[in-house]
């Protein structure tokens, strides 16, 4: 049985980078500074830092197939801190998600 390309697209599952590519793309395109951390110094760095329209930002990316499960403790400390201290701090493991959460807490502002 042959399938159409499309669908056949639509079962791949992104990657973490390839995920990190596309939400940098969107960040940028809405005008945002952002920095993609590579390498640290430190353990539990999240992976996109970053500024809008005043606010601070942090994004822990997983590939599509991860959870929050998958979420270090000491990532999720980092995004803890992050939300303590004013910021927004989030996981994802999906663009879509970061659309909704930059629409309902940061363009708002």
């Amino acid at each position: 049985r042959r399938y159409s390309s499309w669908f056949i697209k639509e079962l791949i599952i992104k990657s973490e980078k390839e995920i990190q590519t596309l939400i940098l793309k969107f960040l940028k395109s809405i005008g945002c500074y952002t920095i993609k951390t590579v390498v640290s110094n430190r353990k539990g760095v999240v992976d996109i830092h970053g500024c809008y329209q005043g606010k601070y930002f942090a994004i822990e990316v997983k590939a599509e197939n991860k959870d929050f499960r998958d979420v270090t403790k000491l990532q999720r400390y980092d995004l803890q801190c992050v939300n303590d201290d004013g910021g927004l701090g989030f996981y994802t493991n999906n663009l879509e998600y970061v659309k909704i959460i930059f629409n309902y807490y940061m363009i708002e502002l």
